[in-house]
């Protein structure tokens, strides 16, 4: 139902905030690193995801759409609720949840307040699998883009207008072949 809040920040509590956009304020849920991030007065845009309860509809919001995406995974988990997945993304930054999820390090799991040993062993059962192929897929971009960043230097570019050349590119783009992305790269490059 609401996918993006775009508003000011009227208020913040210890576990979420308000948002006003054209006029309502809608309360909503985040992680402590997105609440602490905010001021009040701040202009900010947040993905969302509406819960809906027999007796309640919740609003949680994250800084980024990664963020919004573990969320809806970590609530496929069975008996892992949005109050319980809330406190993991607040307790833990995303990449360091999902390295003990794939490293299934339960220790470091359970120091997030509410998930006992059994919980994380759920988490770890259900979404090793899961956060692995995220993370294989992550590491093969980022090791694409830095072949793209050499070839680029290669040709007489510096690192930062590869870089800032390659963050133009596509999703599409990104996961082309690698000659597709230079090429691409070259044809920003060249409009700038």
């Amino acid at each position: 139902m609401f996918g993006l809040l775009k508003g000011q920040v009227e208020a913040i509590y210890s576990d979420c905030a308000i948002v006003s956009c054209s006029g309502v304020g809608f309360l909503v849920y985040s992680p402590l690193r997105t609440l602490h991030s905010w001021q009040v007065g701040q202009q900010t845009t947040v993905h969302t995801h509406l819960v809906v309860r027999e007796d309640a509809l919740t609003l949680y919001a994250f800084h980024d759409y990664a963020e919004l995406l573990f969320f809806k995974l970590l609530l496929g988990v069975s008996g892992l609720g949005p109050k319980l997945s809330l406190a993991l993304l607040s307790g833990k930054d995303l990449d360091s949840l999902k390295l003990a999820i794939a490293a299934g390090d339960l220790k470091s799991l359970c120091t997030v307040n509410g998930v006992g040993k059994k919980t994380a062993e759920r988490i770890c059962l259900e979404l090793k699998d899961k956060v692995g192929m995220v993370m294989q897929n992550q590491v093969g971009i980022a090791s694409a883009q830095d072949e793209v960043s050499q070839a680029l230097q290669a040709l007489g570019y510096s690192a930062s207008e590869a870089a800032q050349a390659i963050m133009r590119l596509t999703p599409n783009e990104r996961s082309a072949e690698l000659e597709e992305q230079i090429s691409a790269v070259l044809r920003y490059l060249a409009r700038s």
